[in-house]
């Protein structure tokens, strides 16, 4: 049975009334301190490595957030290179970075801090892990699982938003489990979840629509109040993201949390639905038709405007940029679904090959075929493991496939790849543990048993 592959503990009463119990759920805990050593060992070794070997920490992305967060310590308010109103990034990020420039601190040391969140997220998980599967083997799966991940050490190494961002989304997440439990009325805890979540959005946007998959786990799972678990979470959520589109709207007549989504529909989505079906190497084919479509909108926003691409605002381009993207995108649907899930599979079965690649001087192919040897399986045993969870933990089970599923339909497209797998990389090497642990649980059983068949002595014939 799967459900074998859980091993229950005892309860408090019973450890009290059984010393011999209570020994034994001892020598559990003692057994899960030293997993969490173990892990915290590896998490930092890794990191330290990684640290030591790579000090390219900037990106090209890098200036958007230091920029602005220079500028609010200096007194200028939230505002780009030019000194007009940043609205293509969220302040999350650059407010992160702020204590760093206030204390005159090498931003490496904003890495070393990145570092360390990343080996809270493994060990948070791996006791997570332990916690809900009472299984140590389970445990120490998801914190090896979490420590070999590249695009986890990356981004820790990186001026990106995605660690911050994973650490935040896991705390609204650890909330959510536990309030999908209760059964009184949502309180402070579920708003102080739906608020975290819409802060969240301040760091990375791609988090605006979370409230979705957040309201519907709580009217799938919650014991009681669910609509109004639901609504009370929803309406914590946007009132941060809110405020902050309030305040573009105020700064330049935009009502939008950011900019970039424009960019993004057309440089990428719709670029890449027109590029999917182009002869030739795709990645090229999205450089060509990116140049086309700009060069396409300039000349679409000079005949409305009147007035040259660079003289129009970013949000006034940013808005054409939507409408025309959409327009090419309605027009293109399946080539659009066929760029998306060749994101999402960039995005599940990638990972840090440039990285690997200068690591271990391994050719591209080489190193293509190491890192799907670590990717595919580990597909495999997550896919395993939700089947798992749909037998022994529905509530478990729903809520890391609403997440996962939610990142991948909103994260898929061109622009997609490795980097896009951190935040849900927590749920998803869990999910892969629990496939493994059942996996190595039942293969040895069934060769065990076929072994016992093969050497007990056959019947003999009936005679006629």
């Amino acid at each position: 049975m799967i459900t074998d592959s859980i091993t229950t503990l005892p309860t408090k009463d019973e450890s009290l009334q059984n010393p011999q119990t209570r020994t034994s759920k001892t020598q559990v805990m003692q057994g899960m301190s030293r997993i969490l050593g173990v892990i915290a060992v590896l998490a930092i070794a890794t990191s330290c490595l990684f640290f030591w070997h790579f000090h390219d920490f900037y990106n090209p992305d890098s200036p958007s957030y230091i920029v602005p967060a220079a500028n609010i310590l200096a007194g200028h308010g939230f505002v780009n290179s030019a000194g007009y109103p940043e609205t293509l990034r969220t302040p999350g990020y650059s407010l992160f970075i702020l204590p760093f420039l206030w204390t005159r601190l090498d931003l490496k040391y904003l890495i070393i801090f990145q570092h360390l969140l990343r080996a809270l997220i493994v060990l948070g998980t791996t006791a997570f892990a332990f916690q809900v599967m009472r299984s140590r083997r389970t445990a120490l799966l998801t914190g090896i699982l979490l420590c070999l991940d590249l695009p986890l050490l990356e981004t820790a190494n990186s001026i990106f938003t995605e660690i911050f961002f994973t650490a935040t989304l896991a705390v609204v997440l650890l909330l959510l489990w536990v309030e999908s439990a209760q059964m009184e009325k949502p309180g402070i805890r579920l708003f102080t979840a739906g608020l975290l979540a819409g802060a969240s959005v301040l760091i990375r946007p791609i988090n605006v629509l979370f409230f979705l998959p957040a309201a519907l786990y709580l009217l799938l799972v919650r014991r009681s109040f669910r609509l109004r678990a639901a609504l009370s979470f929803s309406l914590a959520f946007v009132i941060l993201p809110v405020t902050w589109a309030i305040r573009n709207y105020r700064e330049t007549g935009y009502f939008t949390v950011t900019t970039i989504a424009g960019m993004n529909m057309l440089l990428y989505k719709a670029a890449g639905s027109l590029a999917i079906n182009d002869p030739g190497e795709f990645d090229a084919n999205v450089e060509r038709r990116q140049t086309q479509l700009e060069a396409q909108a300039c000349n679409d926003i000079r005949n409305l405007y009147g007035a040259d691409c660079s003289q129009i605002t970013i949000p006034q381009k940013s808005a054409y940029y939507w409408r025309l993207g959409r327009t090419i995108i309605e027009a293109h649907p399946l080539a659009y679904v066929e760029v998306a899930v060749r994101g999402d599979a960039e995005v599940i079965f990638g990972g840090g090959l440039l990285r690997l690649r200068e690591m271990t001087g391994a050719s591209p192919r080489v190193g293509t075929i190491l890192i799907l040897l670590f990717t595919i399986p580990l597909f495999c045993f997550a896919c395993i493991g939700l089947l798992v969870l749909w037998k022994t933990n529905r509530q478990l089970f729903t809520l890391i496939f609403l997440v996962i599923l939610y990142f991948l339909v909103i994260s898929g497209g061109a622009q997609a790849y490795s980097r896009f797998r951190v935040p849900i990389i927590p749920l998803y090497a869990f999910a892969a543990a629990v496939g493994l642990d059942f996996s190595l649980k039942r293969f040895p059983a069934k060769i065990g048993k076929s072994r016992q068949l093969m050497q007990s002595p056959r019947a003999p014939y009936a005679e006629g």
